[in-house]
This record gives C-alpha cells, structure tokens and sequence, in this order.
C-alpha cells in the first residue's frame, strides 16, 4: 500500500470514527442529554479514540495495514457501543442520525478496503480507494458541519 494510500485510508478511519460517534441515536436507557451534556460525551469519546487508533503510515506490508485497519475498526465498533447508551437531545436526533447515516456508507467502504488489501487485490483495492477519495470529501465536510452544530468540536476535525 502507498504512502498518500495509508494516510487517506488512516484519514478516513479517523473521520468515521468521529462520525459514528455522533450516530448513537439514543438507544440506551436514561433521560436524554442537554446538547452542552451530549457535546461533552461525544467530543471526549471522539478524544479518546483518536488517542487508541495506530497510524497505517507505519506498516510495511498490506498484510500488516489489514491488521491495523481491522484493530483501528474493533476499536470503533467498541466506540460505537459506548456512545449507543447516550441519547442525544430529541430536537438533535435527526442530525444524529443523518451522521449514522453517513458512518454506515463509510464504514461499509471501509471494510470493503480491508477485504482488498487482505486479498492483495491491487485492482479492487484502488477501485475503493478512489470510491473513499470521492465520496469521502462530502461526506466529511457535511458530519463535520453537523458535529459543529451540535457543539461537538473535537469530532469535526
């Protein structure tokens, strides 16, 4: 895998992380939060895992970028768990979800990404990376707007 490859890839895991985060969509229990209370939660969660998630720039083979991009994805699933116990205010649950929404086309993109470098399907591999290149972008600058709506700032960056 190249260079600039890695660092779109490592990029996009970073963004989606912070997407999914957002798209909790309040199916745990307990009173909804204030959005000052849901900004707070989400932004430290969005903090925490920026810290955990290994930079693909590192690896020196597709076998080893597949391991990190699985790892950097387990830990997002376990992100998502977490923030699928906080219910966001009930005038922000669209918002919410529209961020769910965009985390999915990501994450569904993302994994597909995984299997072609697993694969060493050099071919497929580049046909997704260009998919994550042109879509990514949009789909970026639309959550990153969103998550400055809801005051969530450390997750729109």
């Amino acid at each position: 895998m190249k260079r600039n490859q890695k660092t779109t890839v490592m990029a996009v895991l970073l963004v989606s992380g912070a997407i999914v985060l957002g798209g909790c969509g309040g199916g745990g229990s307990g009173k909804r939060l204030s959005k000052a209370e849901f900004a707070t939660k989400v932004s430290a969660l969005c903090t925490d895992y920026r810290k955990k998630i290994k930079p693909l720039g590192n690896s020196q083979s597709s076998a080893e970028a597949a391991k990190l991009m699985k790892r950097n994805e387990n830990l997002l699933a376990q992100l998502v768990a977490e923030m699928k116990k906080l219910k966001p205010p009930a005038n922000e649950e669209a918002s919410v979800d529209r961020i769910l929404t965009i985390a999915q086309q990501e994450r569904g993109i993302i994994e597909q990404v995984i299997v072609a470098v697993e694969r060493n399907d050099r071919a497929e591999y580049s046909k997704l990376f260009n998919k994550l290149i042109r879509s990514g972008g949009a789909m970026d600058e639309e959550s990153n707007r969103i998550f400055r709506q809801l005051g969530a700032t450390a997750c729109a960056k």
